[in-house]
């Protein structure tokens, strides 16, 4: 077999060692050094599909590239020599005559491409495979291979569940031809870590003549890949500390306000970012939530930001820059239901006639209980097309503001207000109000209960299947847990959607439950739903006015104890533009948050100057609120003091120098495709100090430069006793998330053990980067002889 000819790989991408610099100080050596990190495949539970449609993730990593075939070409029937094909019939998002290829019978052929390493082979991910055969006669009936990855172009592993041996059965170019197109979707992380793609195809010695497999004259291959989640990752300086948000070891109480707009139509960012200007200049903002519509975005419900929207899609990177620019948070709610709001496009029902949720009436669910009896048309959250959408939206969402950008998120919230009908407010039937009573309701109880174990009281309750049994199954006990716990596996299902994308963000969830509710109606058992919400970091309760009670912050408080969730507990609009403007009220409405929650902040909807205009509005044209005016202006350092926490001053962030980032400060557009002057290994200065080493302590590569690294000996004392430690300190870019770095001690230089965290003095951030002091764990005069190294790893 002819193997493809790969890249010349860097010496150091087999792990050498690179010595940046030397220092010796009593018989104590320190040394910086380079580690490749190595790559593993996790791949399992592939799912194949046939005849889904392509271009799956941001673009074809193939990108039209013709790979070198691993075997001769041979001559067509018509005595001519082909390799590329028209294939007219290809569903394909790339051109036709790309990536075609074919070879004779009688042997195994491998095709193999080089993906480089613009993206670093460790966070590359394979999205979809789609392997388009035509065999041109009736002869040839069917296919057999499969696809492999490799890290080194030398040793290929086949991807488990990829292996394809069966007749084609679709029609294709030619007389009597056949054509098939096998399509292999994979879910994010199930095939990670490659630098090569191969496609094999194997020869199949069977004589049984109703499965001839032999060689297909044309293959086009379109491989679709993306940025392993991880690319992506708050900054390590955020914390959430007994429910509140730090900065390094500041406590910022964040005063969030939320700006409802119907950003897909727009076309510039200019009005938003003034408004913007103004929240953080003149009315003490220190946080931005950007409220996403869907049906903004996505008209034609494929889960994919409109061609024509692009522009909006444009103005929310914008506008996440400028908030990062500014020194302020930001984050994003994804509006994906239909009740108190709504984001769902009208095209989904269109296309899925029964997605729509049943009342127990059966009929079409309406949000009644916000809207009035137009109301939106609410989806079942157990519909799978539902579902699919909606988190298919989100991921696309993500991926398409790319990591950076994602990465400075503070967090991501769920779709607003998770729950089922609460109330009907049309007519006096609550039975109207009562969901979900649609077959893929049923289905996903059905499920639900075959689950239960035996002797399980829950097994008591059966589908009701007429009037009377849905009548009597409103309140009851039994169906409510199964309604609540299918609401709590719904919004983590969205979690899990979100943290594909970005796995470190923080998750904000809103929590809907009232005191109003006997029947329990809105979210069902309450500590069921709460108890299945998984992966939250805050729980936001709806608007709670203090009159109502406790009962919300109690139900939260309790399953936060009881599961040990670790939840920051806030509450979900705190005030919009049709709250109070008595002074005394606002005050009580104020001081119930910071009574109950853990004080991580207030949220503010819909920070607009058009109030009395629009009752949402908070503030009038000249951006004064009679809502919110006992807390702003001078008022504001009285309450800062009120809850304890001191003044966070929003200070200019430069973009974060995350390696992506650091290429363009650094290389032109052409360097950038050039792997031996920007990639990690290059060293395009020829100082001996490869890029790796460069973005990881902040220097330019292509000047002379000294890294901030230094060693000397500093005093410690312990148990009234004084020691000399070796200390080592050096400058970190803190951004730099697809690297490690770490202290390792030896006494003989061969073996080396990790210093742990425990070790490390100080940190001192310095914008995006930090200075870190890390200290021996011996005193001198305990040891002859100490050797200290800083290693940095490529994850």
């Amino acid at each position: 077999m002819k193997r493809l000819p790969v890249s010349p790989l860097s010496a150091n991408h087999s792990g050498g060692i690179v010595l940046v610099a030397v220092t010796i100080r009593f018989a104590v050596m320190v040394f910086l050094y380079l580690l490749a990190g190595g790559n593993s495949l996790q791949a399992v539970q592939i799912m194949k599909q046939e005849g889904i449609a392509l271009n799956q993730s941001q673009y074809d990593d193939l990108n039209g590239k013709v790979g070198q075939m691993s075997a001769p070409l041979h001559s067509t029937s018509s005595g001519g020599t082909n390799n590329a094909a028209a294939f007219s019939n290809a569903t394909s998002a790339t051109a036709p005559a790309q990536n075609v290829f074919w070879y004779p019978d009688g042997q195994t052929y491998h095709i193999t491409w080089d993906l480089g390493t613009n993206i670093p082979p460790t966070l590359r991910q394979l999205d979809t495979f789609a392997i388009n055969i035509d065999s041109h006669d009736p002869g040839r009936k069917g296919f057999f291979g499969s696809i492999s990855i490799s890290t080194d172009g030398v040793v290929f592993t086949e991807i488990p569940g990829t292996v394809y041996k069966d007749l084609l059965a679709q029609a294709g170019t030619g007389i009597n031809p056949l054509f098939n197109n096998v399509t292999y979707a994979f879910e994010p992380g199930e095939v990670v870590g490659f630098r090569y793609l191969r496609l094999n195809s194997f020869d199949d010695p069977s004589t049984n003549a109703a499965i001839n497999l032999l060689q297909p004259r044309y293959v086009e291959v379109d491989a679709f890949t993306s940025k392993v989640p991880g690319g992506s990752s708050r900054p390590d300086f955020w914390s959430i500390r007994n429910g509140r948000f730090f900065v390094d070891d500041q406590w910022v109480f964040l005063k969030s306000g939320k700006l409802l707009r119907n950003f897909g139509g727009a076309t510039s960012a200019g009005q938003f970012i003034a408004d913007i200007n103004v929240m953080i200049d003149q009315l003490y903002y220190n946080h931005v939530s950007i409220n996403i519509y869907p049906d903004q975005f996505d008209t034609t419900a494929d889960g994919r930001v409109d061609p024509n929207r692009l522009a909006g899609l444009e103005v929310i990177k914008q506008l996440i820059d400028h908030c990062w620019a500014r020194g302020v948070f930001v984050s994003l709610n994804f509006e994906t239901y239909n009740v108190g709001g709504g984001g769902v496009p009208a095209k989904l029902f269109q296309v899925y006639t029964n997605i729509v949720a049943r009342n127990a009436l059966l009929e079409e669910a309406r949000d009644i209980e916000y809207s009035g009896v137009n109301g939106r048309r609410v989806p079942s959250i157990h519909h799978p097309y539902y579902l699919k959408w909606s988190r298919d939206f989100i991921r696309n969402f993500l991926r398409a503001i790319g990591d950076e950008r994602a990465s400075q998120l503070l967090y991501v919230e769920t779709t607003v207000e998770p729950q089922y009908l609460g109330k009907n407010n049309v007519d006096a039937d609550q039975r109207r109000a009562a969901l979900d009573y649609s077959e893929s309701a049923r289905l996903a109880f059905e499920e639900w209960r075959s689950a239960l174990p035996a002797l399980d009281p829950r097994l008591a309750f059966t589908w009701p299947t007429n009037q009377a049994q849905r009548d009597s199954s409103i309140g009851n006990t039994h169906f409510n847990k199964f309604r609540g716990e299918a609401l709590g596996r719904w919004v983590t299902g969205d979690i899990e959607a979100i943290r594909s994308v970005v796995p470190n963000v923080y998750i904000a969830v809103d929590y809907n439950h009232r005191f109003d509710d006997p029947n329990r109606l809105r979210m069902g058992d309450p500590d069921t739903f709460l108890g299945a919400v998984e992966g939250a970091n805050l729980i936001q309760i709806a608007p709670h006015a203090p009159h109502w009670g406790t009962v919300s912050w109690d139900d939260v408080i309790r399953v936060n104890n009881q599961k040990q969730k670790g939840w920051a507990i806030s509450e979900h609009m705190t005030a919009n533009g049709g709250f109070p403007q008595d002074d005394s009220q606002m005050t009580a409405f104020l001081n119930n948050t910071l009574a109950r929650g853990t004080r991580w902040g207030w949220d503010f909807v819909n920070i607009a100057n058009n109030f009395p205009n629009d009752i949402f509005h908070l503030y009038h044209p000249n951006w004064t609120s009679s809502v919110l005016d006992i807390i702003e202006g001078a008022n504001w350092n009285a309450w800062l003091t009120k809850i304890g926490v001191g003044e966070f001053t929003p200070e200019p962030r430069n973009q974060p120098a995350y390696y992506s980032i650091w290429r363009e400060r650094h290389f032109t557009a052409q360097e950038r495709t050039n792997e031996n002057i920007s990639g990690w290994y290059a060293d395009p200065g020829d100082y001996g100090v490869p890029n790796l080493l460069r973005y990881a302590l902040g220097l330019d590569p292509k000047t002379p430069g000294r890294a901030d690294l230094s060693v000397e000996i500093r005093e410690a004392t312990t148990n009234s006793v004084t020691h000399e430690y070796l200390t080592v300190t050096y400058t970190r870019n803190r951004m730099a998330k697809e690297i490690e770095t770490k202290v390792e001690v030896s006494e003989n230089l061969s073996t080396w053990e990790v210093l742990p965290e425990s070790n490390t003095i100080s940190r001192i951030p310095q914008g995006e980067y930090e200075t870190v002091v890390v200290r021996d764990s011996l005193a001198i005069a305990d040891r002859p002889a100490r050797y200290l190294r800083l290693r940095v790893k490529l994850l």
